[in-house]
């Protein structure tokens, strides 16, 4: 399961923000989604992402997330590209 910050919390059945900030927020969370699947990655933002797997359901890993300059990435996707893709199959 590969979710964000917000998701996360509406399959977890919670109805406040995550704060990203706190480890054992997180860690919770986690206990809560793994019962359902066997990975959890969650999405962070600019903070990166955070991820559990079910045989170690106690430890996380946070992966930081690179700093991204305007104007320096080019968008290599043309706007109908996808559907195209989607042609071929």
């Amino acid at each position: 399961m590969c979710v964000n910050e917000t998701e996360a919390m509406i399959f977890s059945g919670q109805e406040k923000e995550l704060d990203c900030n706190n480890d054992k927020e997180i860690k919770d969370l986690f206990k809560i989604l793994l019962q359902k699947c066997p990975t959890v990655i969650i999405t962070l933002g600019e903070k990166g992402a955070a991820y559990a797997t079910k045989t170690i359901p106690s430890v996380f890993d946070l992966v930081d997330a690179p700093k991204v300059e305007k104007g320096s990435y080019k968008n290599t996707i043309k706007p109908c590209s996808c559907y195209k893709v989607m042609d071929i199959w």
